[in-house]
């Protein structure tokens, strides 16, 4: 465990816990923020980068900017799909589901609401958040980031993408390939969201927000939008942790309403 100062608040950090009782990856652990005094809510990030690379502690300033804001942080890792791994689509949607379920078991011990848990997932990351509200409801609110929800869509409007990542992470079974979109998928539970998406992201459409939009209404979920007018696909993670940043005023503004 390490202790840090933020703007004159003491908070530790907890590094690489284990969120499974039987790990079959080093990829399935965590990182986790907790402010020096208690915090009522908790933010889960989870990463985006295409399923096949990404790491927690490359967000660890982003963590530290919502501990400063009092919240307790937990930024998570999944298994990705890359060797040794005998990857499976629902391996990173299994394992976030997990993380979630660890830490709302030990939500006393860590000093938080397990009934005020916020999910946060950028790109692969807000992917998989969609995954998980479409099984389940356990969570307060949910905030997408640059998201892909539409597998099929996405290798549509970038065909690259078949063989830099999206053959690795799904195959090339369309109907499985549907299976795996947040968009295409009923029953979603009613945790509200809200969806950013800027409009010069360079790597993922607006258009894979703007359906999910639709069809999280179309679900009867409450969701809200945010289009920053000049971030780019990760530099809208980055402007997170930015001095006044006003994406992490809209995240913070949408769990404070919840």
């Amino acid at each position: 465990m390490l202790v840090g100062l933020l703007l004159g608040a003491q908070f530790t950090t907890t590094i690489d816990v284990a969120y499974t009782e039987n790990v079959a990856s080093p990829e399935q652990k965590l990182d986790l923020y907790l402010p020096s005094h208690r915090s009522k809510k908790l933010l889960i990030y989870v990463h985006g980068g295409a399923w096949v690379s990404g790491d927690k502690r490359e967000y660890a300033a982003i963590a530290k900017s919502f501990v400063a804001e009092k919240l307790a942080v937990a930024v998570v890792n999944y298994r990705l799909a890359r060797p040794p791994n005998r990857f499976a689509p629902t391996d990173p949607t299994e394992d976030v589901t997990a993380a979630i379920k660890f830490l709302g078991a030990r939500a006393n011990r860590y000093g938080f609401d397990a009934k005020k848990m916020f999910l946060v997932g950028h790109s692969a990351g807000a992917h998989i958040a969609g995954m998980i509200a479409s099984r389940q409801s356990s969570l307060t609110g949910i905030v997408g980031i640059e998201g892909i929800y539409d597998i099929p869509s996405l290798s549509k409007v970038w065909p690259t993408y078949d063989n830099w990542f999206l053959n690795r992470a799904f195959g090339t079974d369309q109907a499985g390939r549907v299976a795996e979109s947040p968009t295409r998928l009923k029953g979603f539970s009613k945790v509200p969201w809200l969806v950013i998406h800027s409009k010069k992201d360079e790597l993922v459409d607006l258009g894979q927000s703007m359906d999910f939009i639709k069809h999280l209404k179309a679900e009867k979920v409450a969701v809200s939008i945010y289009e920053p007018e000049s971030t780019s696909h990760f530099g809208t993670v980055a402007a997170i942790a930015a001095p006044k940043s006003e994406i992490r005023e809209k995240i913070l503004a949408f769990i404070q309403a919840h």
